[in-house]
């Protein structure tokens, strides 16, 4: 019988990688809102449509991050319900 306790460690380090992903992206959305406040422009709007963009990805790959690890635990049950 395998020991699936180390995927699920695995699992457990992706979660922490999707929290510290959601830390910076918390940071930049602050960095954002700043920037709006305090800098106007051209320059600054497509600034802030890129780091938009930046956002938009990094919320994608952290909502990834959260699938994979959500899968990784179903199989896990699912690999032990069968054991």
């Amino acid at each position: 019988m395998a020991d699936y306790s180390i995927v699920s460690m695995q699992a457990d380090k992706i979660d922490v990688l999707s929290n510290d992903l959601e830390a910076k992206i918390s940071s930049l959305e602050a960095l954002r809102v700043r920037i709006k406040g305090e800098w106007c422009g051209p320059v600054s709007e497509e600034y802030q449509n890129q780091l938009s963009r930046l956002i938009a990805d990094m919320i994608a790959t952290r909502q990834g991050l959260n699938e994979a690890a959500s899968t990784i635990r179903e199989m896990v049950i699912a690999q032990n319900k069968m054991s």
